[in-house]
């Protein structure tokens, strides 16, 4: 699909006026047509990135913690490069969502479990108001830091180094805002002056929102000094869009779960907490397509990030990262522990990421598949004991392997084919294997395909006791995972149809 071509002037006569003029019908017609389709175009630039997030922020829920936001991070980002003003280079889109996934992993520190509690009435301190507001600042944070980061990743001009002295200098800043407005947190203590938890709860819960604040705050200001329009411009979408996302997304959970507007029956197949889920989703990643539709067009060029990381290194760094996430993903520890230190969790990858040339396909490959499927392992093996979890590991690592291997056959049958007869499929191929499109819909639909599993393992398939499926008794678990696949179907057919053609160059914001 791509814009009609411009008419040509008349050359005179009756048709159009005089000469060096459009004839009038023929230039109306096109006009009207190249309008519509710039509308549906723009329109894909901010569906394409809500789609996305919303899947992404729906699966987050299944699997959850900070490695389970990887998954929205990493959709947005490939959307996002998706729908760029001029598409860019594989490894520039894959950037984006290895960035985007890393920055949208730091929310997943932030507690909102009982802040939901405030608002749902659940205890005795029901404070609607205040936990919609809670909600709303924690909402607005994530989404926004995730903006900031990738609009660096899209501007390509942030060296490793700087990347990794940027975080070192976020993770005092988070450490700061944690002390002063999230602490103390002690029984001997007492609770900070703005808790957006519950205060009186059995086992409360420490909050790290003023941390990433604060970081987020220290972020735009070397931004702006930076001149980077496009990642301010995300950051501040993001912030919107997050804070309203998260908020209005539990006023939905609120009225269904109270009001039950589609009747009793229906309620039984009805999850209002998925429903929260992926509301915020879907307007966090609107905003950054708004956002993207209004700053991105405007950068003079786009830069290509320089590789400052010999690939050697990059691989030993990898490596010590990927062994700590194992270790992490093992639950509570020193090694999980980590993440409370917010940026630093995130250092060496994310300055890899903009650095190095093989981190952006590692961490939307392996490693994203490694932490979706531990969670997978953990509800098979553990939470619902049907099978060891050596042999769920094993599959899970032969899984892991086996993905590495048909990429790098998939590049090796590329370049055989585009240097034999088949010179035009190879270069179909390539053109396929290039496109982030691709990675955008490979990690969807893996990522939708790991959360059925995990729901086919879940305690409303197999009962206590039962060694047979019942799959139809586990109603809120069939439209969920529905609402996934249709989810995945509209990304495919947005990317495949709304996706395939650039919009002409437009002027400068």
């Amino acid at each position: 699909m791509s814009y009609p071509p411009a008419p040509l002037p008349s050359e005179g006569g009756n048709g159009g006026g005089g000469p060096g003029e459009f004839p009038a019908s023929g230039c109306e017609a096109c006009a009207d047509v190249t309008a519509k389709v710039r509308c549906m175009h723009e329109a894909v630039i901010i569906l394409l990135p809500a789609l996305a997030m919303g899947l992404g922020w729906g699966i987050r829920g299944q699997f959850g913690h900070e490695t389970g936001a990887m998954v929205p991070g990493a959709l947005v980002g490939l959307a996002l490069a998706a729908v760029s003003h001029r598409e860019p280079s594989l490894s520039m889109a894959l950037r984006l969502g290895a960035v985007g996934a890393l920055a949208c992993s730091l929310g997943g520190l932030m507690t909102y479990g009982h802040t939901i509690g405030l608002v749902q009435g659940e205890t005795p301190e029901r404070a609607p108001g205040w936990g919609l507001l809670g909600l709303a600042i924690k909402g607005a944070v994530w989404i926004g830091l995730s903006g900031a980061f990738i609009g660096m990743a899209r501007r390509g001009e942030y060296r490793a180094g700087e990347v990794a002295l940027l975080c070192a200098g976020l993770a005092g800043l988070a450490w700061v805002g944690v002390r002063v407005l999230n602490r103390p947190h002690d029984p001997a203590s007492g609770k900070p002056a703005v808790y957006f938890s519950q205060r009186f709860a059995e086992k409360t819960r420490p909050e790290f929102w003023g941390g990433l604040w604060l970081a987020l705050a220290g972020l735009l200001v070397y931004l702006m000094v930076r001149g980077d329009r496009v990642a301010v411009g995300l950051a501040l979408c993001g912030l919107v869009g997050g804070g309203l996302g998260f908020a209005s997304g539990e006023c939905l959970q609120a009225w269904g779960t109270k009001r039950a507007p589609f009747g009793a029956r229906a309620q039984r197949w009805m999850d209002w907490w998925k429903v929260m889920e992926v509301w915020f989703g879907l307007l966090g990643g609107a905003a950054l397509g708004l956002g993207w539709l209004l700053f991105e067009p405007s950068m003079v060029r786009s830069g290509s990030a320089p590789i400052s990381v010999h690939p050697a290194v990059e691989l030993l760094l990898l490596a010590a990262w990927i062994a700590w996430l194992v270790v992490a993903e093992r639950g509570p520890g020193k090694a999980n522990g980590v993440w409370e230190a917010s940026f630093v969790a995130i250092l060496v990858p994310m300055a890899l990421a903009f650095g190095g040339c093989l981190t952006p396909l590692i961490v939307l490959g392996p490693a994203l598949l490694l932490v979706s499927g531990d969670n997978v392992v953990r509800q098979w093996a553990v939470e619902a004991n049907l099978i060891s979890s050596r042999v769920a590991w094993i599959t899970l690592v032969a899984l892991i392997m086996a993905a590495c291997v048909v990429i790098a056959e998939g590049i090796c049958l590329t370049n055989w084919l585009y240097w034999t007869r088949w010179e035009q499929i190879g270069l179909r191929l390539e053109l396929a294997l290039s496109s982030g499109r691709a990675w955008l819909l490979l990690t969807a639909w893996v990522q939708t395909a790991l959360t059925v599993i995990w729901a086919l393992g879940s305690r409303e398939v197999f009962p206590e006791g039962w060694r047979h499926p019942r799959i139809l008794a586990a109603r809120t678990q069939v439209t969920v995972q529905a609402l996934f696949i249709v989810m995945a179907a509209l990304i495919t057919l947005l990317a495949a149809w709304g996706c395939g053609y650039q919009i002409p160059w437009r002027p400068q914001m």
